[in-house]
């Protein structure tokens, strides 16, 4: 059997406004626990991604010295308390439904942000958020070009009408979703297709490992896939491990995938297992650790966060996924 596909979250769900709809997740209250070792990690982890990722013409960037005032990283943490990433989301989603049903988070968050500049938020009618949980009403791309303070704009990167707001941006805009810094931290290597010749030869000793292929600059996992070798693949399915049909795709697939970015180029990070949590056993879990940028102090401060389970081996938000409270332990 190629895959499994378990039925949606059997909980109550918990409807969070947002413009253009609603955005509906599974809240749980079954609490998750990082060690303080594991939240440091993350710590050391931005201080050395502030340097490498573009921080264009953004007015964090050139004023703050770092890409983001608030940013999170989506990660298990393994057997021996080691953080293990999947990526760094330097423009993140989520605020407005971690604070929600992560009280702690809320309040940190608060903290930190009174070192920043009052900051509104830009909606785009292509990318949905929960940003008025936190920020209030959001502006219009035509409102925001006539606002003077800092901005969290919204959008996507290839909508280019956006980017003549980054230099009052408090986060990235044309460079949202950058991935090059997994290349600084050994996490990911490059792998091309640069012409139109039957490249199966190259793809197949490269992929003889489990692997994921990610876009070199995308967001809202869309690119995203996972290459199981078949004898892995089995091994997976032995132990019960959830995935679906669509997680996966053969050589060719890859092919064709990578052959359509813009550049012939993917990245290809090692295959992570995710976590299997005890109260979501027949779901998948990522960590989702939240940090801010206190400008007084010039420290990346921890906030809190939250798990996130799904019976994928792509663990994202949608209307099946369960979400619950992620909290420090010392």
């Amino acid at each position: 059997m190629d895959g499994v596909d378990f039925p949606a979250a059997q909980m109550e769900a918990a409807a969070i406004k947002h413009q253009g709809g609603e955005w509906k997740t599974n809240l749980s209250p079954c609490m998750e626990y990082m060690s303080e070792g594991a939240v440091l990690q993350g710590i050391e982890i931005l201080k050395n991604w502030s340097g490498v990722f573009p921080k264009a013409n953004t007015w964090v960037g050139k004023n703050c010295g770092v890409p983001s005032l608030v940013v999170r990283i989506d990660c298990i943490v393994d057997a021996d308390d080691v953080i293990r990433p999947y990526e760094i989301e330097e423009r993140p989603c989520g605020l407005g439904l971690t604070g929600l049903c992560n009280q702690g988070f809320a309040e940190n968050l608060k903290r930190v942000q009174a070192s920043w500049p009052a900051i509104r938020w830009v909606q785009s009618q292509y990318r949905a958020t929960d940003d008025e949980l936190h920020f209030g009403p959001g502006l219009t791309l035509e409102e925001a070009v006539n606002h003077d303070g800092m901005l969290l704009v919204r959008s996507r990167p290839e909508e280019t009408d956006f980017h003549q707001l980054e230099d009052r941006s408090v986060s990235s805009v044309s460079r949202e979703g950058d991935k090059g810094y997994g290349l600084h931290f050994g996490w990911w290597d490059v792998i091309s297709c640069m012409h139109d010749g039957d490249l199966d030869w190259y793809l197949t000793p490269a992929l003889t490992t489990a692997s994921v292929l990610k876009p070199v600059q995308g967001t809202r996992s869309r690119h995203i896939k996972v290459h199981l070798p078949h004898d892995q693949k089995r091994e997976l399915q032995a132990r019960g491990v959830p995935m679906r049909r669509s997680d996966t795709d053969s050589i060719p697939q890859l092919l064709k995938l990578i052959r359509g970015q813009p550049t012939s180029q993917m990245y290809r990070q090692p295959f992570v297992e995710p976590m299997r949590l005890t109260h979501q056993p027949s779901r998948n879990a990522i960590y989702r650790i939240f940090y801010g940028f206190n400008l007084a102090t010039g420290d990346w401060e921890p906030l809190g966060g939250v798990w996130m389970a799904l019976d994928s081996l792509i663990v994202h938000g949608t209307d099946q996924t369960v979400t619950g409270p992620l909290l420090f332990r010392e």
